[in-house]
């Protein structure tokens, strides 16, 4: 896998940007604690990419974004092959997307299973992924309530990408159960010498296509003590008990339409 660089997109006010990156070692891959902070004397305010530009042997990416996007994502029942997507679908070969199918995607967090793009191409698997959320410092705005990455990805049979965004995107639609669909464009707005902060993954290794495996447990057991699972809010002595009641005010009807329709048929 390739460095992360930095570019931008949808900008409205440019300014000058400074990435600051700190990895280590992290499975089959390494963590990376990155920051983005405005140098310059204006603000900044457009969609920040922290991209992956993919190694130049990639020539038939098999993609995957947990819970939402497998391989092309062209499957379809036989007797809806002749109707128009209403899902995201990938062809490198398109250069304007329409209809819900193009070379290039981006989505936002809450799209996914986890914030992250995984490829495999000629026996290795590669990834990025994130922690859902960013911090930023005073003085930051965004378009949207919820601090949440993006991930993306692109590729046109000669080079291509993996990307995370900041703000969340959804380019070049937004998946609207829909074959007409806008994208959707959220932008951060940076102060001079304000800064966003996070924490990005990448991998790189030999293995099969659904070696995706090890890299979901890596990422899942990362963020698992980061996002605790919520208190249930019946013990289990008491929900044994509602369950109890329930079953005999269940049989208790039973019995009392049974003896209507004895007592009245």
């Amino acid at each position: 896998m390739n460095e992360i660089i930095i570019k931008t997109g949808h900008v409205l006010q440019p300014a000058d940007l400074l990435l600051t990156m700190e990895a280590e070692p992290f499975g089959d891959g390494q963590r990376i604690s990155w920051r983005v902070s405005n140098t310059g004397e204006t603000e900044f305010h457009g969609v920040l990419r922290l991209i992956c530009e993919l190694p130049s042997w990639v020539s038939q990416p098999w993609w995957m974004i947990p819970g939402f996007f497998y391989g092309d994502n062209k499957l379809v029942c036989p007797d809806e092959a002749d109707k128009p997507a209403a899902w995201p679908q990938f062809d490198a070969n398109v250069t304007n997307p329409a209809r819900m199918v193009s070379s290039h995607w981006d989505f936002a967090a809450d799209r996914s299973a986890s914030p992250l793009v995984y490829l495999h191409d000629n026996d290795r698997c590669l990834a990025l992924c994130a922690f859902p959320h960013y911090d930023t410092s005073s003085g930051c705005s965004i378009d949207e309530y919820e601090l949440q990455v993006g991930m993306g990805f692109g590729f046109d049979g000669k080079a291509g990408y993996v990307r995370l965004s900041i703000p969340g995107t959804e380019e070049p639609f937004t998946y609207a159960n829909s074959s007409q669909s806008y994208p959707t464009i959220r932008r951060i707005t940076i102060p001079p010498g304000g800064w966003v902060s996070g924490t990005a993954y990448t991998f790189d290794f030999a293995g099969a296509r659904h070696d995706y495996q090890k890299i979901m447990e890596c990422y899942y057991n990362e963020l698992a003590p980061l996002y605790p699972s919520a208190k249930p809010i019946l013990e289990p002595t008491e929900l044994r008990e509602l369950m109890r009641d329930a079953m005999f005010g269940q049989i208790a009807a039973i019995l009392f339409v049974v003896n209507y329709v004895v007592a009245y048929n």
